[in-house]
């Protein structure tokens, strides 16, 4: 509520909120107490000397007072609340940044819970240690954005008809973080399930647009015989600020719009379909292609899917792995690749792993494929030495599965 006021009335209004809420809230306090703004509309209290069952009440007592209050600005009136995280500590050794931690993981329990309620350290030490967990994956991946310590891969998407081969390299980009005690790289896997809990997807997501079109604009005017495939988060999709972030990006860089396709996960589009409409519109004028992902996941929702202007439908992985040996996931595939061509957009499959899987597409009439079994993921700035190196597009392909 905090990030609705400073977007709709600006950030004075935000700064005077927490002016109104910082003097409410060391009414609840003693002399003796300590309350502190941590950062944005985060504040944190010391009770000094205090028994568990007296820190509830002044902690409950807060979240009412807060409950009830009423900002107000110009001609506007905002309600706000407080999910709070209480936190007993006695002789046990601990630190500082221990207790901050366990804090705001049982802050993002409360919040989880239903928010506008106090959440107590012992009442689930489990979904606490989770969060702890967790939050410490918030730290490193907001290092790693500060330091510049992700990496982009690449993997190429190969066409699977001769005619569909127009002479341009394709690929998608893929995200990688490194180690921050050097001992190796850490897939996404691990450490965007806490960047989507904790609100970080959209900063990661700017980082990998920017950097992409960076890599793309150093190859100069071979960009226009690429096509980058960026994975857009549901934050991101759903961002109206977004797509002109992107714009801006394209402008800075003098990529061709034509080089860059956005892949929107099928489960993101349902979930916010009119802002997944919106976001494909506005780059779609630009030039920029989009692509369904995971199709296949939800075909429940096929009728609100339909009308989106994507170009390319990925068909779901899950029923692509073993299409060798499994009729059903064959019968699925051919399914949704009919669905597709119906629609007039082009088919991609993923997971592809073996030439036996590659074939099987073939015979059903799949467009494109990517996967293990054709090409594994590397750096783009390997990607990058061999396109360099080439004399055209099929001659750094070759090079690159090779």
């Amino acid at each position: 509520r905090f990030k609705l006021v400073n977007d709709s009335s600006g950030h004075a209004a935000g700064d005077a909120l927490l002016k109104e809420l910082s003097t409410l809230m060391q009414r609840t306090l003693r002399q003796s107490d300590v309350l502190a703004r941590i950062g944005g509309d985060e504040f944190g209290v010391l009770l000094r000397y205090t028994v568990s069952s007296d820190a509830e009440r002044v902690a409950e007592k807060m979240r009412h007072i807060i409950e009830e209050f009423t900002f107000h600005w110009e001609d506007q009136t905002f309600k706000v609340g407080a999910s709070i995280g209480l936190v007993p500590f006695g002789n046990a050794p601990t630190t500082v940044e221990s207790l901050l931690s366990t804090a705001d993981a049982c802050c993002y329990s409360a919040k989880e819970e239903g928010r506008n309620r106090v959440h107590y350290a012992e009442t689930n030490g489990q979904a606490v240690e989770r969060r702890s967990g967790e939050m410490r994956w918030v730290n490193r991946i907001t290092e790693a954005l500060r330091d510049d310590r992700f990496v982009l891969y690449g993997q190429i998407i190969r066409p699977l008809k001769s005619k569909l081969d127009d002479g341009r390299l394709a690929l998608e980009v893929l995200l990688r973080m490194k180690d921050d005690e050097g001992l190796g790289l850490i897939p996404p896997g691990q450490f965007l399930p806490a960047a989507e809990r904790y609100g970080i997807v959209p900063d990661i997501d700017r980082w990998v647009v920017r950097h992409s079109l960076q890599w793309l604009a150093s190859l100069g005017k071979t960009a226009e015989d690429m096509r980058i495939s960026i994975n857009i988060c549901g934050p991101a999709a759903s961002d109206p600020h977004f797509h002109r972030y992107v714009r801006d990006w394209i402008s800075e860089t003098g990529v061709p719009p034509r080089s860059l396709c956005f892949e929107i996960t099928e489960s993101v589009a349902i979930r916010s379909l009119a802002n997944a409409a919106a976001l494909i519109d506005a780059l779609g004028d630009l030039g920029c292609q989009f692509a369904l992902d995971d199709f296949g996941s939800g075909l429940s929702s096929f009728n609100q899917l339909r009308h989106l202007k994507v170009d390319y439908l990925k068909i779901d992985g899950s029923f692509i792995h073993n299409i060798d040996r499994d009729p059903i996931n064959r019968a699925m595939v051919e399914s949704i690749n009919t669905i597709g061509k119906k629609l007039g957009k082009r088919t991609v499959a993923e997971f592809v792993e073996n030439d036996r899987i590659r074939k099987i597409l073939q015979e059903i009439d799949v467009d494109y494929a990517q996967g293990f079994g054709l090409h594994k993921p590397e750096p783009l700035s390997n990607i990058e030495r061999h396109i360099l190196e080439a004399r055209d597009m099929h001659t750094a392909l070759d090079q690159i599965v090779a």
